[in-house]
This record gives structure tokens, C-alpha cells and sequence, in this order.
């Protein structure tokens, strides 16, 4: 290693399979970056700095929360993150213990090395200017491009990507002097004139025929950051031009934003994920629910120059309510966060009923497709195949999570799309930030975004598959019924939690769309009957006794006195003794 001074060395901490770069403040695992908010960071920072020595609750909030006054369930949240990003299982030695009465110690034995950084320094610092909730992002995506030179955020529509790149050009402009060169495709249509905006971004205009070499010959010609803002209608023309530009160029930087990636030579892919929520059941203060992005940037964003938004205890998780129901979606919750002055908090509660319609856009410098939520999403909606808007209007049935698995067996039964097409479009949906995943130890449970989710249901209304994808989905879920009587056999476990609370919330919504109509009575009635033991794993008593008196009010002459009554009354007894009891 070559002579260096100390400030140009960088300190990595090593556990396991864990490395953490305090000043990068990235953590990576097996070599691949693990997300982690911003608090949860600092908090294993100072754990790890001092390993094996008890750190107070009090200490560690001064040391996060410095200059601001919180209280210990801030530190009790975001500790709760943070042993899930480093995967704690109580059955084995956690990473980070929690000593009664004294605070919390990091238990692991930690390796600590300097090494020599590259050219350039790692960059620290931020953009000036209000960006929420986005400051981690910067420095990740802004160290990623320094390192690797080509950076697509990927994500999807209204999440913040561009907000993103932005601050990230800002950055490199102001530390390092780079020149940015910012192409938005969204206002392209013809693949052809990729390069021709390329030409003008970069000063060279009222050139004939192909502008490519004199593109290449004046970025060589200094420091350079070329951002392709929205790709994924021309995702296929901006990777060849990008890949191009990165093996012909090796002095200037790629950032591009899409919602997916464009699978090019030398592309690293940073996942953006959406603003930080209160975890769902905590009852929060203001100044409790406020250190979370999401509901500081509604607050901002509701805050006019004509009108103050001012929070009380009692409403604050009204305003929750609406950024989870929103799933942290920068734009969504702009949007909402814009009404506020007219239609008050609990007015956007009311709204959200009608969802898309409530967020509509008056800055009229927006981006046509940024003017409201729906034109975000139908943005992305005409950029699919016949085969990928098939499945993702009949996936909108779906009120929880569901596995691949319930997927196909929904939206393939049908003739417009055939199984063995079915995994290649669910994988591009995925591909496409369509479909979330969650990968919950070592299993794979997706879901639509719930903006996403409304808005295809409507699609899937206009098509006239409903009733058909309904009793789909209620025939797939009569069919779990061995699932649901196994349930109360498994252990307790994460996974064990996370396939109830997708099962229930689907059978529930099954049976919404059962007592819609009276054809569709009698499988609302049997499913009833096969799902009352997931009723009761998941504690909801009062919801199952309600379903069942609907089911014997509803019996058909032949089932009154016969069997399947004989079952619900048995469901009915059962669940009045385990709830009484």
C-alpha cells in the first residue's frame, strides 16, 4: 500500500459475514449492501465502535438523536430494524444483546482494518436544499457511482428515483467539479432521438449524421456525469447507448433511473425503497412519529406559505394511517399531503376511499406523468405486454400478501395467458417494481403496492374479469383447507406470522366478495367452516363469530339441521370457549 495519511484511510469493522463502513455508512453482508435506515445505522455504529461494552439507552439516543429530544421507544423501533437487517434469531447468540436495566451491547467479536481509498474521496456530505428522508440514498448511490461508475435507481413510479439522482448530481457537482449532463426520456417517445438530446445536453447541435463520436470525444474531455432520467420505455435503446458509453468513455460516470433495470455491461442496481413508516400497532407522539420520513415529508409537503399544519397527539396517527395506507410513496404522499389545507386530515382519510382520484397534482411545472398518482401508474401500466397487464389486473384480487403459487393459480386460468407463460411475466412485473417482494427466511411472498392494487382493480372492473378472478380466488382458498388445520401445528415463527396475516386478510376478502351475492352464498359458508382454525391463530374472535352467525343465518333448507350446520355450530362453541376463556 502506498504512503497514506490517516484521513485517507477508511475503517472497516468486520463480524461474520458482516462488513460496515462507518464513514461510507454502508453494511454489507456476503458482499451485498444491506438496507438499513439511517437511524438503525448510527445505532450499530456506536454499538460496534465499542464492542462488548454496555451502552445506556440514554447514551445511544445522544449519540443518535443528538441536540433532539425523544423518547426510548424511538430507540426500542429502530433497534427492532436493525436486528431484523442483521437476521437476530433468539434462538441463537444475538449480534446485539439488551442488558436489563443497563442498555444494549454489541456481543459479537469485531475485526478492524484501515484501508487506503481510491482517487477520489468518499463523499459525506449532502445536497443543500430540503430532500427527506433520501440522505442515506445520496451518500450510497453517490459512493456506488464513485466506485463503480455506472448507477441505475431503480424503483417504482413516485418513489423518489429522480429526487435521487438529483441530489446525488448535486453532490458530485459541488465536491468534485463534475459536469452533469441531464437527459429526461420521459419526454421522449422516438428511441431515435436518444442520442440527439444526448448531442444537445452536451452543447453539440447542428450536427448531420451520427453525433456519437463527437459525444465521446468531448466528455473525454472532462469530468462528466451523464444522468438517463425515466428509461423504462426505452430501456432497451438507453442500455446499448449506456453500455457504449461506459466502455468507450472510462472517465465519465452513468447514472440513470427506472423502474427496472436496463441490464447492461458494468450496471450496478441500486433498489430504492420507500420512505420510512412507523411500524404498524405502535401508538406514537408527535415528536415520536415525526423522526419517520414519510410523516415528515407530509408535514412539510401539507405546511404552505398560507397555511400551517399543526399536529396534535390525538391526530398524528391519522396522518400514520395515511402514509402507510400511501406504502411510503414519496409522490402519493405529496399528493395527499396537498389537500390537507382544503379537506383537513380526516377529509384525506375520507378520500382515500376513492384513492387515485383524491391525488391529483396542481403545480402545473410537474411532469405531465408525476401530475397525478393515476398517470404515474398508467405510465407504467401501457408500457406492459398484453400477457404482463393480464396478470397484474387479476393479481389486484389479492388483499394480502400471496406466494407464486396463488399467483398462477389465479391469474392463469383463464385464455389469455397460458401457464407455462406465467413465471417470465411475474418475473418481469417483479423486474419492473410492479410487484413487491418480500423475502421472509427463505421464502418469497409478494405483493402489489396498495396505490398499484386499486388502481388495477379498477382495470380488472373494466375488463370484466372481477366475478371470474373472484371466485378464482375464493376456490383457491376453500382449497387451503388442510393449510389452514396444519396452521395451529406449526411452531411460531416469522414466516409462521407472515403466511397468516397473508392468508387471513385474503380470506377475508374472499368472503367479502362471498356475501356480495347470493349465488355465491353457499362457498362463503364453506369457507367459514374450513377457516375458523385460522380465525383463531391469528386472535380475530369477534371477526370469526360474526361470519359464523352470517353463515347459519344464510343456510340453505337442506343444510339447516344437517352436517355442515352440525359444524358450525361446532366452530361456534369452540370459538366462544377460547374466547371467553
Amino acid at each position: 500500500m502506498t504512503a497514506a495519511t490517516r484521513s485517507e484511510l477508511k475503517q472497516v469493522l468486520s463480524w461474520g459475514p458482516f462488513r460496515l463502513c462507518p464513514r461510507e455508512r454502508r453494511l454489507e453482508k456476503n458482499g451485498m449492501s444491506v438496507k438499513v435506515g439511517s437511524r438503525a445505522l448510527d445505532i450499530l455504529i456506536a454499538l460496534t465502535s465499542n464492542p462488548g461494552e454496555v451502552l445506556s439507552n440514554s447514551q445511544l439516543i445522544e449519540k443518535v438523536w443528538s441536540n433532539s429530544s425523544v423518547g426510548e421507544l424511538n430507540l426500542r423501533v429502530h433497534m427492532v430494524a436493525l436486528r431484523k437487517a442483521l437476521a437476530d434469531d433468539r434462538e441463537k447468540a444475538l449480534c446485539i444483546e439488551n442488558i436489563p436495566g443497563r442498555g444494549y451491547r454489541f456481543a459479537k467479536s469485531v475485526s478492524r482494518e484501515e484501508i487506503e481509498e481510491g482517487p477520489e474521496r468518499i463523499v459525506q456530505h449532502l445536497p443543500s436544499g430540503r430532500i427527506i428522508g433520501r440522505e442515506g440514498a445520496i451518500v450510497e448511490v453517490t459512493n456506488r457511482l464513485l466506485e463503480k461508475r455506472f448507477v441505475t435507481i431503480v424503483g417504482p413510479g413516485g418513489i423518489g428515483k429522480t429526487t435521487v439522482a438529483l441530489g446525488v448530481t448535486q453532490v458530485l457537482s459541488q465536491l468534485h467539479g463534475d459536469s452533469v449532463h441531464f437527459i429526461d426520456l420521459g419526454m421522449i417517445d422516438d428511441p431515435a432521438l436518444i442520442v440527439k438530446a444526448l448531442a444537445f445536453a452536451t452543447g453539440i447541435v447542428g450536427r448531420s449524421g451520427n453525433p456519437k463520436p463527437k459525444i465521446k470525444s468531448r466528455l473525454r474531455d472532462k469530468k462528466a456525469v451523464v444522468v438517463f432520467d425515466c428509461c423504462e420505455h426505452l430501456v432497451d435503446e438507453v442500455a446499448r447507448l449506456a453500455e457504449e458509453l461506459f466502455l468507450d468513455v472510462p472517465s465519465i460516470k452513468i447514472l440513470a433511473t427506472s423502474r427496472e433495470s436496463l441490464r447492461a455491461v458494468g450496471e450496478q442496481v441500486y433498489q430504492l425503497a420507500p420512505l420510512e413508516v412507523p411500524p404498524q400497532g405502535a401508538s406514537l407522539t408527535v415528536d415520536e412519529a415525526i423522526r419517520f420520513s414519510a410523516v415528515q415529508l407530509f408535514v412539510e409537503r401539507a405546511s404552505t406559505k398560507s397555511f400551517e399544519l399543526r399536529l396534535s397527539d390525538t391526530d398524528v396517527m391519522a396522518v400514520v394511517g395515511i402514509c402507510r395506507q400511501l406504502d411510503g410513496i414519496a409522490l402519493a404522499i405529496e399528493l395527499a399531503a396537498g389537500r390537507v389545507a382544503g379537506d383537513g386530515i380526516s377529509g384525506i382519510l375520507e378520500l382515500l376511499q376513492g384513492r387515485i382520484q383524491l391525488l391529483t397534482n396542481s403545480e402545473r411545472a410537474a411532469p405531465k406523468r408525476h401530475q397525478t398518482l393515476q398517470a404515474a401508474i398508467d405510465w407504467s401500466y401501457n408500457l406492459l405486454s398484453d400477457q404482463e397487464k393480464t396478470m397484474l389486473r387479476r393479481l389486484s384480487i389479492f388483499a394480502g400478501p400471496f406466494t407464486f403459487e396463488a399467483a398462477q393459480t389465479i391469474a392463469t386460468n383463464g385464455k389469455s395467458i397460458a401457464a407455462q407463460e406465467a413465471f417470465s411475466s411475474f418475473a418481469k412485473l417483479v423486474a419492473k417494481s410492479l410487484i413487491a417482494s418480500d423475502d421472509i427466511h427463505g421464502t418469497n411472498l409478494y405483493r402489489l403496492l396498495d396505490t398499484t392494487r386499486h388502481y388495477m382493480r379498477q382495470k380488472l372492473v373494466e375488463a370484466g374479469e372481477l366475478p371470474d378472478v373472484a371466485n378464482r380466488h375464493v376456490q383457491y382458498y376453500l382449497e387451503c383447507i388442510p393449510d389452514f388445520e396444519q396452521m395451529a401445528l406449526e411452531p411460531r415463527s416469522p414466516l409462521h406470522a407472515a403466511k397468516c396475516g397473508a392468508d387471513i386478510a385474503n380470506v377475508l376478502a374472499a368472503l367479502q366478495w362471498c356475501a356480495s351475492q347470493p349465488e355465491t352464498y353457499r362457498k362463503g359458508i364453506d369457507l367459514v367452516a374450513a377457516s375458523a382454525p385460522l380465525f383463531v391463530e391469528v386472535s380475530l374472535f369477534e371477526d370469526c363469530l360474526s361470519w359464523v352467525h352470517w353463515s347459519i343465518a344464510n343456510l340453505e333448507m337442506p343444510d339447516q339441521g344437517g352436517q355442515l350446520e352440525l359444524r358450525l355450530q361446532t366452530v361456534l362453541g369452540r370459538i366462544s370457549d377460547v374466547h371467553t376463556g
